[in-house]
């Protein structure tokens, strides 16, 4: 049964990715505050409260192949069904930029969620 029902929101998710986003996930839009890593630490709470397996991933999605230094962007896979399947600001993607990067500990999403939040501290 619970397999059905994420392959119903994954259906659904394809379908209307806005609906995914803003109704199954409700994600909070980019703001100065809430960024892609602070979007992709909400998306593993929700996946993790759906049983969902995921794990965070950082890279650069305007780059094929890039460097560490180049990493500007995080966002989630998660294995649904057996497939994986990435999630970005609670869209999921099918492209193949979104599944290049660099994975991370969930232990380093946090440190750098809690560096933009040290560093919004001291932008006041």
């Amino acid at each position: 049964m619970k397999l059905l029902i994420l392959a119903v929101i994954f259906l659904v998710a394809c379908l209307f990715p806005v609906f995914t986003k803003y109704m199954v996930f409700i994600l909070p839009a980019k703001s100065a505050l809430y960024d892609c890593d602070d979007a992709a630490l909400a998306m593993l709470a929700r996946l993790d409260a759906l049983g969902v397996s995921a794990f965070p991933v950082v890279g650069n999605l305007g780059e094929t192949g890039e460097a560490r230094s180049e990493i500007d962007h995080a966002w989630v896979i998660a294995e649904i069904a057996g497939v994986q399947i990435a999630f970005d600001w609670g869209e999921p993607w099918l492209d193949r930029q979104h599944y290049e990067g660099y994975p991370i500990t969930r232990g380093q999403l946090l440190e750098y969620v809690e560096f933009d939040l040290k560093e919004a501290h001291y932008e006041r």
